[in-house]
């Protein structure tokens, strides 16, 4: 078997972490999350884990380059090549290319987790965020390319109304399947 590395995708409340992790756990893979990364970083910068300041953080590691980014997060989930992984939070193809690159020639498979507007409204609502901060995080240049470019790339597109433990048997089958392929 070929081990691959999982990548998630999904807009803000879409439940791509709650969803990732499951499967990590059902697979026994390692997990990692470019938001926990962030944080993380935001912390030893001395920072707050406010949206505001893990979206500026971001953006700073994003200008500093991707490939440093990337390789941080892929050191930050202890992988090594050869080994699979579960990488949660894809925001930019350009994450997602440069994955592909500092992995090859293991494959990196992109979930995307959808969810319908109104459902995620409701989650964000349980969170405690208002419509408005809803529109502004959305207007983020980090969101972007979640809501337009990934789901096109993404290798399967899933909807997260199912309940999880019928998306993670989905999704652990497809990649078991996927795992015994050759890689193309």
């Amino acid at each position: 078997m070929t081990p691959v590395v999982l990548a998630f995708a999904g807009r803000i409340a879409s439940g791509k972490s709650t969803i990732s992790q499951d499967v990590a756990e059902a697979l026994c893979w390692p997990w990692v999350s470019f938001g926990d990364y962030v944080r993380v970083e935001a912390r030893r910068r001395g920072l707050g884990e406010s949206r505001a300041t893990l979206q500026q953080v971001g953006d700073e590691l994003i200008a500093a380059g991707w490939e440093s980014f990337c390789h941080a997060v892929l050191m930050h989930g202890n992988w090594h090549p050869g080994q699979p992984l579960i990488i949660d939070g894809i925001r930019h193809v350009e994450a997602l290319q440069m994955l592909k690159d500092l992995v090859a020639p293991q494959r990196v498979l992109l979930v995307f987790i959808d969810v319908p507007d109104p459902v995620r409204a409701a989650r964000l609502e349980t969170r405690g965020v208002t419509m408005d901060e809803q529109q502004q995080r959305d207007r983020h240049a980090s969101e972007a390319q979640v809501q337009t470019m990934l789901p096109v790339l993404a290798d399967r597109i899933l909807d997260s109304t199912r309940p999880v433990a019928d998306l993670t048997l989905d999704i652990t089958h497809w990649v078991e399947q996927c795992v015994r392929e050759k890689p193309v």
